[in-house]
């Protein structure tokens, strides 16, 4: 299913960067809270980087709030 989002995503023109950790699993969620919390900020890290699209979310991310380095943003 990634690679066909990163396919639909390219068709209209945007450019995709995949997380390091996009495959990674930790019980339900899509890796550790440090992995996706990693991610997104390597994400907000990256000058080429215009818009942050998930892949899902819901319970998960509200784990990653209180560990947000809130400045980056």
């Amino acid at each position: 299913i990634i690679e066909k989002s990163v396919r639909n995503l390219e068709s209209v023109g945007f450019a995709v960067k995949l997380g390091k950790n996009i495959r990674a699993a930790h019980g339900g969620y899509a890796g550790s809270v440090a992995q996706r919390l990693a991610d997104l900020h390597d994400m907000f890290l990256d000058n080429e980087v215009k818009a942050i699209w998930t892949a899902r979310g819901g319970s998960g991310c509200t784990a990653l709030l209180p560990h947000v380095r809130y400045p980056l943003i």
